[in-house]
């Protein structure tokens, strides 16, 4: 058996969905009954590879978005027909899928996907994916939560099931202590100072929830005084501006702190 990975709208690996990918191929299972082929932009040839041998087939066009949707539209099951895939994995369901489905296909879903209905004008773009979700085989979710959404968004998933995303305990593990000796964490160009809350996600859309959590921080040093800092990690996309923006109104401003993209 042959199955496709679709690395496409993973963000090159700086995402939380890029980490998600990166992990997943970490774990794969080896069966000598099943191989993987990874597919994408020639420039994620190794992004998501680690220390795992898989093969990776190119697929040549532009590096954006709509290049990348068009592709799903009208060239993705001839390409997975073409690679001989058994079974395809969309690694970016919700994003980038095709709305029918020459080869069998398993999507995974993070998204709360009633919320990109609301934030997205773009019909063509929300009719592959309401076809693309209700048509694929499988649709993994990581919690009821998101499966529930599945449902109240109306969409006829053939079936839903819930994977609840794992730990790498390599990366996190109960500590005897935090105290490090020095007060200070250095994340360059900042250096910040201990006790901090630490907010990794990517600045994408409003469902992320950065500019409340900022309101939240600043009523919480209002009412506190407390010394804690807020750091804010992740790529930005144009919802970024609202965030940068809710920062400088912020009477808190001088204790959060904007550190982009950090590598894993």
């Amino acid at each position: 058996m042959k199955v496709g990975i679709d690395t496409f709208g993973c963000d090159h690996g700086r995402s939380g969905l890029g980490s998600y990918l990166i992990s997943l191929v970490k774990n794969l299972p080896e069966d000598d009954s099943v191989s993987y082929e990874l597919f994408g932009t020639e420039a994620d040839r190794f992004t998501y590879m680690g220390d795992r041998e898989f093969s990776f087939t190119s697929a040549s066009m532009p590096d954006s978005l709509v290049a990348e949707r068009l592709w799903h539209g009208f060239r993705a099951n001839k390409f997975a027909k073409k690679q001989k895939y058994n079974a395809v994995l969309y690694a970016a369901g919700p994003r980038l899928i095709p709305k029918s489905f020459s080869v069998p296909g398993l999507a995974v879903v993070h998204d709360i996907v009633t919320s990109l209905f609301e934030q997205n004008d773009d019909r063509w773009y929300l009719h592959q994916m309401k076809k693309g979700l209700s048509k694929v085989d499988c649709v993994v979710v990581p919690s009821q939560y998101i499966k529930k959404d599945l449902e109240r968004a109306d969409l006829k998933c053939r079936r839903i099931e819930v994977v609840h995303n794992g730990i790498d305990h390599s990366l996190f593990y109960p500590r005897q202590t935090l105290d490090t000796g020095d007060d200070v964490i250095e994340i360059k160009p900042f250096a910040i100072k201990r006790p901090y809350i630490i907010y990794a996600s990517r600045m994408q859309n409003a469902g992320k929830k950065h500019v409340e959590l900022v309101k939240a921080f600043t009523l919480f040093k209002e009412k506190t005084r407390l010394p804690h800092r807020l750091v804010l990690a992740g790529s930005e996309d144009s919802y970024g501006e609202q965030v940068h923006q809710a920062v400088f109104e912020s009477s808190a401003a001088s204790d959060i702190f904007v550190t982009g993209y950090f590598p894993h």
